[in-house]
């Protein structure tokens, strides 16, 4: 009786100890990953290579508007992708990674792998095991020791890692943060937004153009279209940009590709939302700067960087390129743009009741609370929210509108220096976090490369909560 209680029990452990992997190949090689790591599989995407990175990561991918970094099976395993390939979103516990397969064979249990007993195809550090299904050796492969090789040492000494700052990739992160390349100049430090990154390519020789504007230094030829080259020392600094070693940043504006030259590059970095401070002054640069880690990284805009007269310039030696047409198709929704503390701002145009010249206010002596005051029009009291209290700026001495806003129960008034004009905007362009509170900002949306917090529609329904 004892025996068979024991067989039972060691059926039943035999049981558990079967997990669901998903098993895939890359050349003659059976590779399997846990299926609780595979967020889900996805076509193959378009790449934007980054530099210092071991030669198994292909770059990184937009999916759904979320950045990962594409790792090549094929190279870690030394084999050769013949046919149609396969992209696993797995989660690494480090960072989102879309691992590259040929083939998808299955979805099966296995059993608990053993140990490897013979020379694996692929560094043995990235693998659990190995277990024998349908008469092939599969090798299990190990998602945080992947996630390990991305966050990997740079290739070149005295360098430092591309992929240095991004971990602890997950979707509440992505809805307040956004994503930058940041590079160095000087002793300063400044980003180029990574949706307006194109690629990154070492800087090879470029034609030089006569006569051309200060920081103009000619073409470079790019898979067969020219693309100017543009030296970002030049136009920031009165520094030479000469280095034995540069990088070409290419990027995009209102449809051509420009290659800005520069000759130290960061990292990824993701900036909370909340740290965002926009500028604005016409004769920057920038359009914005970050405040995070005790670092100051200045945004840099491509609206302001290529100015003007640069286009004016340019305009016979460059055509434009339509494949990015399509975007004006896109699903958009509407906007105020208003400027508050010499800021600018966007609320919701469906938040936006009516706009009416400024008087004077009703003032409150309570300021315990968001409402410093209370207006009538047409015989409705309406009170007015201390809006440079909440978002803790600089209150302005010179109000030229009120702006009515709210939603079905109640109607609020927010003091700003010009309500300018609506603005519709993508809904790709607007970096919105998902939130049900009434935090100040809910995301920053972007117009005409210039990034513009966007006002929280709650901060307008549940001041009810708070209100003397």
């Amino acid at each position: 009786m004892k025996t068979a209680k024991t067989n039972v029990f060691s059926m039943k452990n035999d049981e558990t100890s079967a997990m669901q992997y998903l098993v895939i190949t890359s050349g003659k090689h059976y590779f399997a990953l846990p299926t609780a790591c595979v967020r889900k599989i996805i076509s193959t995407l378009p790449i934007t290579p980054i530099p210092f990175v071991p030669s198994s990561i292909d770059g990184l991918i937009n999916v759904d508007g979320t950045i990962a970094i594409q790792v090549n099976l094929a190279t870690l395993s030394n084999t050769t992708h013949t046919g149609r390939t396969e992209l696993i979103l797995i989660d690494t516990g480090r960072a989102l990674c879309a691992l590259q397969a040929e083939r998808i064979i299955e979805r099966t249990h296995l059993t608990s792998p053993s140990l490897l007993m013979e020379a694996p195809p692929i560094d043995i550090n990235l693998l659990a095991g190995m277990v024998q299904h349908a008469n092939n050796s599969v090798y299990i492969l190990d998602p945080q020791r992947i996630g390990e090789l991305i966050q990997a040492s740079p290739l070149r000494e005295g360098t430092a890692g591309i992929l240095g700052k991004i971990a602890d990739n997950n979707l509440a992160e992505d809805r307040s943060t956004i994503a930058c390349l940041t590079v160095s100049i000087g002793k300063d430090q400044y980003a180029f937004e990574l949706q307006s990154v194109v690629e990154i390519l070492e800087a090879g020789s470029y034609t030089t153009i006569p006569d051309a504007p200060v920081g103009l230094l000619g073409f470079f030829l790019l898979r067969e279209q020219t693309i100017p080259v543009i030296a970002l020392a030049d136009l920031l600094t009165t520094e030479s940009s000469a280095t034995e070693q540069a990088w070409l940043i290419v990027i995009e504006r209102e449809g051509i590709l420009y290659g800005v030259l520069v000759n130290q590059l960061l990292g990824v970095q993701k900036f909370p939302f909340a740290n965002f401070q926009p500028i604005i002054d016409a004769d920057q640069k920038i359009s914005g700067m970050f405040i995070h880690e005790e670092t100051t990284t200045l945004l840099l805009s491509p609206q302001q960087i290529i100015d003007a007269n640069m286009i004016d310039f340019l305009t016979p030696y460059v055509e434009k390129n339509t494949s990015h047409a399509s975007i004006e198709k896109e699903e958009t929704n509407s906007f105020l743009k208003i400027t508050l503390s010499e800021k600018p701002f966007i609320i919701p145009l469906k938040n936006v009741k009516r706009i009416v010249p400024f008087f004077p206010m009703n003032h409150l002596d309570d300021k315990t609370d968001n409402i410093c005051g209370a207006i009538n029009i047409e015989g409705k009291i309406i009170p007015v929210l201390a809006i440079e209290k909440i978002l803790k700026t600089e209150q302005s001495h010179t109000y030229n509108e009120y702006i009515i806003v709210g939603d079905d129960s109640q109607d609020w008034a927010i003091c700003v220096e010009a309500a300018q004009y609506i603005v519709q905007i993508p809904l790709s362009s607007i970096h919105s976090e998902s939130t049900t509170d009434s935090r100040p900002l809910s995301g920053i949306a972007r117009i005409a490369e210039e990034l513009i917090p966007l006002l929280n529609p709650n901060l307008f329904s549940q001041q009810q909560s708070t209100q003397a």
